[in-house]
């Protein structure tokens, strides 16, 4: 059973993971980009996924810092 000073530290690497989890369901779930509207749909949801990732590397260093 995990201490709460062992769960401090393994947050942020599960968090990651789901993130990438997250994206990758997306990225699957999402149709066929048939037209324009298809097309704006698909770039807001890579927009949406970048910014989710871009806090990848400050939370993985948190991590590493407990």
């Amino acid at each position: 059973m995990f201490q709460p000073k062992e769960v401090l530290h393994h947050l942020p690497p599960l968090q990651v993971r789901d993130w990438y989890v997250e994206s990758f369901k997306e990225l699957r779930g999402f149709s066929a980009v048939r037209d324009a509207s298809d097309e704006g749909k698909f770039t807001e949801m890579l927009r949406s996924i970048y910014r989710r990732h871009a806090n990848v590397v400050p939370v993985r260093r948190w991590g590493g810092e407990r």
